[in-house]
């Protein structure tokens, strides 16, 4: 993980989805190093951020250049458009995003939007 890049606290720490069989109570961890965790190493956590980020930011600019094309257009609708676009990438497999990174980019771009 890069000095100057931090994930912000906001920002989705899911465990990792995991089916274990068998009788016994088990719990899905990785093992790193010397270490066990039930989520993802920091450093995929900063990937996933990054990705998040940057689509955040190109969804920005995408609503910014549609409502100067279609005026009419209201804010949330904008954003619901891209939403639903966001879904169906995610249903095609397209894009590999979950549910609360998703939210988390809506956000994020709601932010950087200033709406």
């Amino acid at each position: 993980m890069s000095a100057d890049r931090k994930v912000p606290a906001d920002f989705p720490r899911e465990p990792i989805a995991a089916s274990v069989a068998g009788t016994q109570m088990k719990s899905p961890f990785r093992r790193l190093a010397e270490e066990c965790r039930a989520g993802p190493p920091e450093s995929e956590l900063l990937e996933r951020y990054e990705a998040c980020e940057d689509l955040a930011v190109k969804l920005a600019r995408y609503c910014t250049h549609k409502a100067s094309k279609s005026p009419s257009l209201t804010r949330e609708d904008n954003l619901a458009r891209v939403e639903i676009s966001i879904v169906k990438k995610v249903e095609l497999g397209v894009w590999v995003v979950s549910a609360a990174e998703r939210r988390w980019v809506m956000n994020r771009t709601r932010k950087l939007l200033g709406w």
